[in-house]
């Protein structure tokens, strides 16, 4: 029984894996709108968007690591610090639309990869600012 559950858990890690993409961004950080809205942020990340999955279902906001995914919480406060030469947003934008690009030590890309294709650039936008506010 053991042996079939480590056999699904290995499966799930490489189909997850599979579905992460490398590739570039389909559109640069220069054209996401200048306004955003936080509250409609939090609704797709807990709640996803018109396709592919939420940010809520590997990522906590609570400080709880997961398996698949770093907890989120105080996102706010390491962002700006996690890339040398990269800021908040555009650390966000990267780990949002090339996930694959800057891993957090111990995780392997396992991030959905089709965000850019699956959210607007305002649902963008308004993703990175909602992140940008988990401060604590």
């Amino acid at each position: 029984m053991r042996h079939r559950w480590i056999a699904l858990v290995l499966i799930s890690v490489l189909f997850l894996a599979a579905c992460g993409d490398d590739s570039d961004a389909p559109y640069d950080i220069d054209e996401l709108p200048d306004g955003t809205d936080v509250s409609r942020g939090e609704e797709i990340f807990k709640n996803g968007g018109k396709a592919g999955p939420a940010c809520a279902s590997c990522h906590r906001l609570d400080g709880t690591d997961t398996a698949a995914a770093p907890s989120l919480k105080g996102f706010a406060n390491r962002a700006d610090d996690r890339v040398d030469d990269l800021s908040a947003w555009e650390y966000a934008f990267t780990s949002i639309l090339t996930p694959g690009e800057h891993l957090v030590a111990g995780y392997g890309n396992a991030m959905y990869g089709n965000y850019g294709d699956d959210l607007s650039k305002q649902e963008v936008a308004d993703v990175i600012a909602y992140l940008l506010t988990l401060d604590e």
